[in-house]
């Protein structure tokens, strides 16, 4: 459902709960009983979109920065540097040269 939203450019966690049809407060609760946040949820969901898009596609940082909803590629790049270690570039590169490797 996260993943959907990501595309539709609105993650709030009130359209989270609407959609499922409980409380904001209820699905903080249930969360809370799984041992995570909305918010590491949201985050593990933009990650792996990130992570696709950044191994699949030739898109631009800014161009993927903006289909996950960041206002700009420096916010973007510090999440990323966040959720991995490394920036989004040297993530990509890396990926790229692993990926030729197998292909041998």
């Amino acid at each position: 459902m996260i993943d959907t939203m990501i595309r539709d450019g609105d993650v709030a966690l009130n359209r989270v709960a609407g959609s499922l049809g409980i409380s904001v407060r209820s699905l903080q609760r249930t969360l809370a009983d799984m041992g995570v946040t909305y918010t590491e949820l949201l985050e593990l969901a933009l990650f792996e979109r990130a992570c696709r898009q950044l191994e699949r596609t030739d898109r631009k940082i800014g161009e993927i920065s903006r289909l996950l909803g960041y206002r700009d590629a420096s916010n973007f790049s510090r999440a990323f540097q966040r959720w991995s270690g490394q920036p989004p570039r040297a993530w990509r590169k890396i990926r790229a040269g692993s990926s030729s490797r197998n292909r041998r």
